[in-house]
């Protein structure tokens, strides 16, 4: 028995930023520009206070471009493609099953077997459902209708070994076929 799990439900602009502002620092250019941009925001008006006006400059700027602009870049960013793009005005439905992955958008049935998904994600607010290194569906948490569909969403992911990565799995496979 193929048992199914559905999700649906509007996406909004919080969900889309949280996933932008989560797959930029989740690495580490991303977390050490989000560091540098802290330490700007605090050294420099010590650095002022010091009369070091070429340091404190400097990272006046720093901590103004890593820790200000970039996560306002990111949400003006997420406004725009949230009004350009289409799919954002229509709910989606996501239906996980043990063997596959269908997306319902307004636009038409997607059908992807959970081996050929790139990365699933399970955060606290949002599932980030990963069909290329940097392409990805956001899930809020909210659309399904209970805790037990998400525990059962996270043992087909379990069940299926969607942490490793695309490329080892493919290996894996490849290699039990020359058995």
């Amino acid at each position: 028995m193929v048992r199914e799990v559905k999700a649906t439900g509007m996406i909004d602009t919080k969900d889309v930023m949280s996933f932008m502002i989560y797959h930029n620092y989740s690495t580490i250019g991303g977390l050490l520009s989000g560091i540098c941009g802290v330490i700007g925001i605090i050294i420099s008006p010590v650095m002022f206070m010091m009369n070091d006006l070429i340091s404190g400059f400097i990272l006046a700027g720093m901590g103004l471009v890593y820790g200000i602009v970039t996560p306002i870049g990111f949400y003006s960013r997420t406004r725009r493609y949230m009004r350009t793009n289409p799919v954002f005005k229509h709910p989606m439905t996501f239906v996980f099953t043990s063997d596959d992955l269908k997306i319902d958008l307004y636009t038409g049935i997607s059908e992807i077997p959970w081996q050929e998904l790139y990365q699933v994600k399970v955060l606290k607010k949002h599932m980030l459902v990963y069909v290329e290194k940097n392409n990805a569906f956001v899930l809020p948490v909210a659309n399904f209708s209970d805790e037990e569909d998400v525990v059962l969403v996270k043992d087909f992911i379990k069940r299926n070994k969607l942490e490793i990565p695309k490329m080892h799995r493919l290996e894996v496979e490849i290699h039990d076929e020359n058995l």
